[in-house]
């Protein structure tokens, strides 16, 4: 629901609004895995309260979909301040997105028919760039398979927060 909420947001707001919000939304997360403790260093689990679990889905959604931004980047901390090992952080957000990426992708596609012109252009949704996404988010599942298992809790969630700088860096430039 939140993905589709997102998408329909989306298409109402101006691209420079999007971007700004996304850079926005990007550096309050990284000074919040910072500066908040329990992210950087793991808490005691603790359990989703019942609120967290019935709206904190649909608000990711609505954001993920609407900026852009991967669900993981919002599941990710909320995971790790319940206590969770990055790795599981990790396992767990990146299934997770991949609803909201489908719904926005199928929304995105409908809503823009006839609005971007382009061979490669399926509605609103470059298939280049998706097909590249794909290749990549799956080297990538095939690479933290086996790398991630071997890296230290505490030195991957300081690796996260560089890979959201780097994120940042590259949409800010």
């Amino acid at each position: 629901m939140g993905a589709v909420i997102g998408a329909f947001a989306a298409t109402q707001l101006t691209d420079s609004v999007i971007r700004g919000l996304f850079i926005l939304y990007m550096v309050v997360t990284i000074a919040d895995c910072l500066l908040r403790k329990g992210f950087l260093t793991k808490p005691a689990r603790t359990a989703l309260s019942p609120a967290t679990v019935a709206v904190g889905g649909p608000i990711i959604g609505v954001i993920a979909a609407m900026l852009g931004v991967g669900g993981s980047v919002m599941t990710v901390p909320l995971l790790r301040r319940q206590g969770y090992e990055m790795k599981h952080c990790v396992s767990a957000a990146n299934p997770l997105s991949i609803p909201v990426a489908v719904v926005a992708t199928v929304l995105y596609s409908y809503l823009g028919a006839g609005k971007v012109s382009g061979p490669e252009y399926f509605g609103y949704v470059n298939l280049l760039i998706l097909g590249v996404l794909l290749v990549a988010g799956i080297t990538g599942i095939v690479f933290a398979k086996r790398v991630l298992p071997g890296i230290d809790d505490r030195l991957h969630a300081r690796i996260y927060i560089v890979l959201l700088l780097g994120v940042l860096i590259a949409i800010c430039l």
